[in-house]
């Protein structure tokens, strides 16, 4: 099997590390619309664009990304980035002040 890897998702991921929110969510979203082949990463894309916006106080935005990531995963039966994805979404929900709804388990 081969795994084939959207170039723009490692980019996005590199860029959010660096700092570079913005241009890290912008290379997401293109990875994100990329090749078919990108899909079984999808979770993990949205995962790391949710965690882009948040950083840049786009909660609603992270958040958005974040239950479609969890919606990916209930779809494919894949929940390799479930734990991520549900921190991540802790963190938007607290970002929009949705204090006990982020802590809910």
């Amino acid at each position: 099997m081969r795994l084939v890897l959207e170039p723009q998702l490692l980019r996005g991921a590199v860029l959010a590390e660096q700092g570079a929110f913005g241009e890290a969510a912008a290379c997401l979203r293109e990875g994100l619309s990329g090749r078919p082949g990108a899909i079984r990463l999808r979770p993990y894309g949205l995962a790391r664009l949710a965690e882009a916006l948040a950083r840049q106080g786009e909660h609603g935005a992270a958040l958005m990304a974040v239950r479609e990531g969890l919606e990916e995963q209930e779809r494919t039966g894949q929940r390799r980035w479930e734990p991520e994805l549900r921190r991540l979404e802790g963190i938007a929900l607290f970002g929009l002040n949705r204090i006990e709804e982020s802590q809910a388990p």
